[in-house]
């Protein structure tokens, strides 16, 4: 089967390599961390926005429909009102009215009959008034709440950003150390092939062929470790950017430039480091229990209306409305209220006690990672100076063998030790990286 020239072409441009901001881009995109604290902070969200509308009053519609086997009755016995009227006329000068039209009434007279059926609908509105001071604690408590979701949510994200720059440094550290490992094992076969060629000419002994073979061996353990741990890290790096099963290791190795300060400066902004925002956050929401359970102690007072139709009941008029307050009042609780505020006393000290343990153990973090900048750096020049000497070295070293007055084992050997003083330089601003990342990380800042 031929295939088309264009997917030829197609084919054989080589994938572009991944860069820091792509994989930062897919990992907050694909990450369930970050998809969780976004729904947390929906949610609390949507619990301010209920919180605020306990303001408003409560319309509520009822409706009964019934079925009474014994309606009510209102009658008049038989010979009831006869001793009455009889009084009545006897007063007046009328004589008894016994004699005249006897009982009266002479049978039981219903006067008014309820039905069987009975129904009842209406409406209610019931509109709170002293529950609006203990309404708008349970706000502000909301307020706290879906503050501290949002500083999850920024450092849910900052740490993501982190966990991506930590790995994509690492893999370009490893890389690095593979480049190094073959130079070093390339040496020890150009090594171990003057040996052989030295023993076959009886130059060279056994033991010295036996002590290069192993070196050579230690060479492929070594590279072999490091292709484990580039694989390991690629791993996680696919994972990380939504590619699970997918080994990432093609890097684009630009990374970003980050400005640095002085240690006050880093811990002048120990404040607005995320843990320590979200703990005031804490606090803001305990201070507003603590005035909810004081205002308990305030009576319920709430306005209300109704109007109502019914039908069935000869008592009741058929549409009517009534307007009037509901007061509700515990007198006696047995000590429940005393108990919610001391309880409400003891959580806002806790959230102040976890404020400032936040801020100690922020403060000493930065300082670590202020120390770990500072080691790096000069981790950095001293890398430097190592890679100009072994620069220096290795093009002495190829001049040598141009000449014939080394080697090629001479010159692969500088080519190693320039490689790995490579390796080891990239190590160090990978560190300088990481340690600024952190004091970003740190401050709130990432």
């Amino acid at each position: 089967m031929r295939l088309h020239p264009l997917l030829l072409v197609l084919l054989s441009v080589p994938a572009a390599a991944l860069t820091l901001d792509d994989a930062v881009a897919q990992a907050l995109s694909n990450s369930k961390a970050g998809q969780l604290a976004h729904l947390k902070e929906m949610e609390a969200a949507a619990g301010l926005d209920r919180a605020q509308r306990e303001r408003f009053p409560t319309v509520t519609a009822f409706g009964t429909v019934a079925y009474v086997p014994n309606p009510y009755q209102v009658k008049l016995g038989a010979n009831s009102l006869t001793s009455l009227l009889d009084s009545t006329a006897n007063k007046v000068g009328l004589g008894y009215f016994n004699d005249i039209i006897g009982p009266f009434p002479p049978s039981d007279l219903t006067l008014m009959s309820g039905s069987r059926d009975v129904t009842i609908g209406g409406i209610l509105l019931l509109q709170p008034l002293t529950q609006q001071w203990r309404i708008g604690s349970g706000i502000t408590a909301a307020r706290a709440d879906q503050e501290a979701s949002l500083r999850e949510e920024f450092k849910a994200n900052a740490q993501i950003r982190f966990s991506v720059e930590e790995i994509f440094t690492g893999l370009l550290v490893e890389g690095s150390r593979h480049a190094a490992l073959e130079a070093k094992l390339a040496f020890k076969e150009a090594q171990l092939s003057d040996a052989l060629h030295s023993k076959s000419v009886g130059e060279l002994l056994d033991d010295s062929v036996l002590g290069l073979q192993a070196e050579r061996t230690q060479c492929v353990a070594a590279l072999t470790r490091n292709d484990q741990l580039c694989r390991r890290m690629g791993l996680q790096l696919g994972d990380l950017i939504g590619r699970p099963g997918a080994a990432v290791t093609d890097l684009d190795g630009a990374l970003p430039e980050r400005a640095t300060r002085t240690l006050d400066q880093w811990l002048a902004d120990v404040a607005k480091n995320p843990d320590r925002q979200i703990a005031m956050a804490l606090i803001d929401k305990a201070s507003a229990g603590l005035r909810a359970s004081r205002q308990a102690e305030i009576p319920d007072l709430a306005l209300f209306a109704t109007g109502y139709s019914q039908d069935g009941i000869g008592l009741l008029p058929t549409n009517s409305a009534i307007v009037g307050v509901v007061l509700k009042w515990d007198l006696l609780d047995f000590g429940r209220r005393r108990a919610d505020i001391q309880r409400s006393l003891i959580q806002r000290r806790e959230a102040e006690v976890s404020r400032d343990r936040t801020e100690e153990q922020a403060a000493l973090q930065v300082r670590l990672a202020y120390q770990d900048l500072t080691y790096a750096g000069d981790l950095m020049k001293l890398g430097e100076q190592a890679r100009t000497y072994r620069l220096r070295s290795a093009q002495l070293a190829s001049q040598n063998v141009e000449n014939g007055l080394a080697l090629n084992s001479h010159f692969l050997a500088a080519q190693a030790d320039l490689r790995e003083a490579e390796a080891d330089l990239l190590d160090a601003r990978m560190r300088r990286h990481l340690a600024l990342l952190q004091l970003y990380l740190l401050t709130g800042e990432l």
